[in-house]
């Protein structure tokens, strides 16, 4: 069975009770937290994944994944995840397998992740030469560190 997930929800879910709590201003220092206070954390972090256990990836699973384009052709693997303070995933970095366009960010909203027998793949919305061409893309690719 293939599972579709929406890219950003995924990660939305996954990072958002977590990360948001740790950076919580009214967070108390880890040094003072209190064996109630970790069980209280870790009851948070449970029920975040519980409600989530059927969409849930971890970042290590999506980093390798083959990279699609419509039609099936596979094109590359994400290489890397940027990703802005908050923990929200913006764009993935593809490693294609042409040398002449190399590396290139994607919109992390723009592109849909599946699972089929147990591995991730992406599917990016076009074609590598069709997003390289927009002047958006290029955009991106300036912005993003390494690139």
């Amino acid at each position: 069975m293939t599972k579709i997930f929406p890219a950003t929800a995924v990660f939305t879910a996954l990072f958002a009770a977590g990360i948001a709590h740790a950076q919580d201003s009214g967070a108390r220092d880890v040094g003072s937290m209190t064996p109630g206070d970790v069980a209280s954390s870790a009851n948070s972090a449970a029920q975040a994944l519980t409600s989530a256990a059927r969409d849930k990836l971890l970042v290590k699973d999506l980093l390798g994944a083959s990279v699609k384009v419509p039609g099936g052709d596979t094109v590359g693997t994400v290489e890397n995840l940027v990703v802005v303070p908050g923990g929200r995933v913006v764009a993935a970095i593809i490693a294609t397998q042409s040398s002449e366009t190399g590396r290139i960010p994607i919109p992390f909203a723009s592109v849909k992740l599946s699972q089929a027998s147990g591995k991730i793949s992406m599917m990016l919305p076009a074609s590598v030469s069709e997003l390289t061409g927009t002047k958006e893309v290029q955009k991106l690719r300036d912005l993003v560190p390494g690139m």
